[in-house]
């Protein structure tokens, strides 16, 4: 298994982009300004983390059509995360066994999972600062429509 492959994006950044090494079957899909319809199968819960974290890939720029079912994917392992925290609050970590032993309840299990799969789905997204830095996205210029007004009456 070799290291993996750079963006082209950060590729042409740091000066290293080779035309005749261009992979030419790259999919690109337009980059999206609203938040697609989620599922019928989402809960309610699930449908508001998917909102959100669809937003969240708007705001940086990265959001295609693509992106959605990894969207989807994220919505659920959030709602999974937090079901898992809010049970080991209540009931606590340990249960004691019928031989009278403690051992550590399952959810504990179920959560490290989800938060695992929680990392790696941030990662792909660009949710996190590490994930963030190879990220390479255009800055949108935010436009002060009163200065602008006032510049083209000038």
């Amino acid at each position: 298994m070799g290291r993996n492959t750079k963006p082209e994006e950060l590729k042409v950044l740091e000066g290293t982009f080779r035309k005749d090494r261009q992979n030419q079957n790259r999919v690109i899909g337009e980059k999206l300004d609203y938040v697609p319809d989620s599922p019928d199968y989402l809960t309610k819960d699930q449908k508001t983390h998917y909102e959100n974290v669809v937003n969240t890939c708007i705001e940086l720029g990265i959001m295609t059509i693509h992106d959605v079912y990894i969207c989807i994917e994220t919505a659920v392992v959030i709602d999974e995360l937090i079901w898992s925290i809010k049970d080991i609050n209540d009931n606590g970590r340990v249960q004691i066994t019928q031989s009278g032993y403690e051992q550590v309840r399952p959810i504990c299990g179920i959560r490290d999972r989800a938060l695992d799969k929680f990392i790696k789905l941030s990662n792909l997204m660009g949710m996190n600062a590490s994930a963030r830095e190879k990220l390479t996205v255009e800055k949108i210029e935010k436009v002060n429509l009163f200065d602008k007004l006032l510049s083209e009456r000038n």
